[in-house]
């Protein structure tokens, strides 16, 4: 079902034409079974669709449509661990030699108890 699902929400989101009103072997075969080639470079990825291709325009233009949407917005919850890099070591120490992150938002909304040092709360502790 939710192949089925994925199907119908690109045939009405990313694909226009003959591709967005056919049938799901035919886009299995236009679209999934293409001869490509993931390649990594500039740190970026990238898909390299054979020249003999008949549907790469298609498919490339489908791929922009992707990236063309709004990215959902994030609610606490659904918000990814941070991870925090300290950067390479300096020689001969086990400290970074650059200093780590600052701390995320969700470390600053903490509530903070304020430090209790006065001497009325000093002789509740010892009475």
């Amino acid at each position: 079902m939710v192949a089925a699902d994925l199907i119908a929400w690109a045939q009405t989101t990313l694909l226009t034409g003959d591709l967005a009103k056919a049938e799901p072997k035919t886009l299995r075969y236009r679209l999934l079974h293409v001869a490509a080639r993931i390649t990594r470079g500039q740190r970026k990825l990238f898909v390299r669709i054979t020249d003999h291709w008949p549907w790469r325009h298609e498919l490339a233009a489908a791929s922009a449509r992707l990236a063309a949407l709004p990215q959902p917005l994030r609610t606490r919850e659904d918000q990814p661990p941070t991870i925090h890099h300290q950067g390479p070591r300096a020689a001969g120490t086990s400290k970074p030699a650059t200093p780590p992150c600052p701390p995320t938002q969700q470390q600053h909304q903490q509530p903070k108890q304020p430090p209790d040092h006065t001497i009325n709360a000093l002789l509740k502790d010892r009475g």
